[in-house]
Parts: C-alpha cells; sequence; structure tokens
C-alpha cells in the first residue's frame, strides 16, 4: 500500500511498496477487462472447431482476442493501449505459417501472440480436465500473463511490466 505524508517543506510525498508501484484492489474496469480477455480465449478456442469454423472465424477471434489482451494491460495499468499495432497479425494464418516461437522466424510479437493462442488453449483445457476442480484459477493466470507479454513486445525492447505479473488478483 502507499501511504501519504508530509516532507519538512510541506509538499505531500508517498511512500510506495517494495515494487515502488501503488498496490490497489482490482477495480471495475480491471475486472470486466479481464472477464473480456477469459471469454475472447474461450471464444478464439472454440472458433477453431465445430460446424460453422473457419479460417475466417478463427482469425477475426484471433483479432478480438488480441485487442482484448491490450484492454487488459491498459485496464491494469490505468492507460489506454489501443495505439499499439500488432503489424505482423495479417501474416497470421494459422499452423500453416509455420513455427513462431524460435527457429527462423523470431518475430518477438508473433512469439508473445502464439503464447497468447496457447494460453487460451490450456485455459480450455484447464476448465474440462479432472485437475480443473484443485485449481481453476491456473489457465487464467497463463492467458493475463500471457496478455501482459503479447502487449509488452508490442512496446517494443526495452518494455517491462513485470510488475504487473507480480500484482495478477484472479478473484472472479
Amino acid at each position: 500500500m502507499s501511504r501519504g505524508g508530509f516532507n519538512a517543506s510541506g509538499q505531500r510525498v508517498r511512500i510506495f511498496n517494495q515494487n515502488g508501484l501503488p498496490r490497489s484492489a482490482n477495480s471495475r474496469e480491471q475486472t470486466s477487462a479481464r472477464i473480456r480477455l477469459k471469454l475472447y480465449a474461450l471464444a478464439y478456442v472454440e472458433a477453431r472447431h465445430g460446424v460453422d469454423a473457419s479460417p475466417a472465424l478463427l482469425w477475426d477471434a484471433l483479432v478480438i482476442y488480441c485487442e482484448a489482451a491490450k484492454a487488459y494491460v491498459g485496464a491494469l495499468e490505468r492507460t489506454s493501449k489501443h495505439h499499439l499495432i500488432d503489424h505482423s497479425l495479417g501474416d497470421d494464418r494459422g499452423a500453416a505459417n509455420g513455427r513462431t516461437m524460435g527457429g527462423a522466424a523470431r518475430d518477438r510479437v508473433s512469439a508473445a501472440r502464439t503464447q497468447l493462442k496457447i494460453a487460451a488453449l490450456a485455459y480450455e483445457a484447464n476448465r474440462r480436465g479432472a485437475d480443473s476442480t484443485a485449481y481453476d484459477g491456473f489457465g487464467l493466470a497463463l492467458v493475463c500473463q500471457a496478455a501482459i507479454t503479447y502487449v509488452e513486445a508490442l512496446e517494443g525492447p526495452g518494455a517491462d511490466k513485470s510488475h504487473l505479473m507480480n500484482d495478477l488478483q484472479l478473484e472472479d
């Protein structure tokens, strides 16, 4: 928690926790953004199969999921992330593109987007798996962490959002 006080000059000063940032409970915006992220992660997974599955629907679901990731991180930081653009998203057409996590395609944003996709798959599997009652929030934590990593990659080299990962509050 941050504490407030006054210095010798009468100016207001704030003393922060050990991470240097004030901790606060989830705001309504943060909770809403996390729920949207969770639902769009599930929508992305569900768009991969079914009678109306198509590459176009899957790509649309991915675009909306990526936008939800930016909105989630923006809500955590209390800033807008809508200005961030994923320039490689238009090239993402599914598994036919090859690997994005290493090898020849060392694009940090593509790798982070792949991590976001895999986190959605893990979250959906965690919800219906045998261990889902043990800790239902684990899959959601993966989705939230992947969203943070994705936005960090979009912001470019030097961006550090590790403080957000330390402060995840995932109660629903």
